[in-house]
């Protein structure tokens, strides 16, 4: 599991990092807030407090590996994902788990502070997920993060346009309870409006994740 320790005095530092990530160049290591150069350098991120026309903001306690404290409206799908106790086995199952510590900047890559498209105007930690294959209308593709040491919030996933790019339909919201856990939580991305070549993480909350699992053609498990 990566540990990230949240801490709004180390923003200036997170930034610089973050803004790297437009070109898909260099790593981060698993903290949902911005990231020291290089491969598998260590993140964290500060305060965040605003939303965005009533889309996907949320109030948060910096970033490290979890979601907002609200709900995402966007391209007006319902969420799919699971919120079972913080010990729930709830990853998705078959697909390819890779060690937090790995997973960036592929197929991870932490995308900065600021949201795009849908998610313009909303503060928090963007990451995207690169998909093997793009996915659309009656495709369906799950993610799984465990929960490691993170606090209380949510997480959520969209389809975006590009690495890093724009989000552009909403497809899950799910809980993280304080302190984490043993278990899992899934996301299900069913595209109803568009193709998209990546997945748009969204993290509102502090603390470490754990392995993650990418899941084609599979939707998450029920609580």
């Amino acid at each position: 599991m990566k540990t990230i320790f949240a801490a709004s005095g180390l923003f200036a530092i997170l930034g610089l990092s973050a803004s790297a990530c437009g070109g898909g160049d260099g790593g981060s290591a698993s903290g949902a807030g911005g990231s020291n150069s290089g491969s598998g350098g260590a993140s964290a991120a500060g305060m965040s407090t605003s939303g965005a026309s009533g889309k996907a903001g949320s109030p948060s306690a910096g970033s490290t590996s979890g979601g907002s404290s609200t709900g995402t409206g966007g391209a007006g799908t319902s969420g799919s994902g699971n919120t079972g106790g913080s010990n729930a086995d709830l990853a998705c199952s078959p697909g390819k788990t890779t060690r937090a510590d790995f997973a960036y900047p592929d197929p991870i890559q932490n995308c900065g502070f600021d949201g795009k498209g849908e998610l313009a105007g909303v503060d928090g930690f963007f990451r995207s997920i690169k998909l093997a294959e793009p996915i659309g209308p009656g495709d369906t593709f799950s993610f799984s993060v465990g929960l490691g040491d993170l606090g209380l919030g949510t997480m959520e996933l969209w389809g975006g346009t590009g690495e890093c790019g724009e989000a552009h339909e909403h497809f899950a919201t799910v809980s993280i309870p304080e302190g984490g856990g043993t278990g899992s939580r899934c996301m299900t991305a069913a595209p109803k409006t568009g193709t998209y070549p990546f997945l748009i993480w969204v993290l509102h909350t502090a603390g470490g994740h754990g392995d993650v699992t990418l899941c084609p053609n599979v939707a998450c498990p029920s609580e």
